[in-house]
């Protein structure tokens, strides 16, 4: 299985968590250790709060995430982190 089929069934195995209440969608692995790191350096516990933080494998693969937790989906909260460049992707997407 590669790196964009592991990414996408963790991404299925949590929409179907029963804590799970908003995802940040995020480029990158290193973006979400910089998002939990922000998250623990301000006291928050993300995981508690049913907030998971979820890189999918580049902006291009934001059309998969919304499917899983979009409204069509898990139906969570949704928020993202993209770099500039990569807006384009994420606007279209949504």
């Amino acid at each position: 299985m590669g790196d964009r089929e592991q990414v996408i069934a963790s991404a299925n195995v949590l929409a179907v968590r029963a804590d799970l209440r908003a995802v940040i969608l995020v480029e990158g692995r290193s973006d979400q250790m910089a998002v939990e790191a922000l998250a623990e350096r301000r006291e928050r516990d993300l995981a508690a709060d049913g907030v998971f933080v979820v890189p999918i494998g580049g902006a291009t693969n934001i059309g998969h995430f919304l499917e899983v937790f979009g409204p069509g989906g898990a139906g969570v909260r949704l928020a993202g982190l993209c770099d500039v460049g990569e807006e384009a992707a994420f606007r279209r997407a949504l």
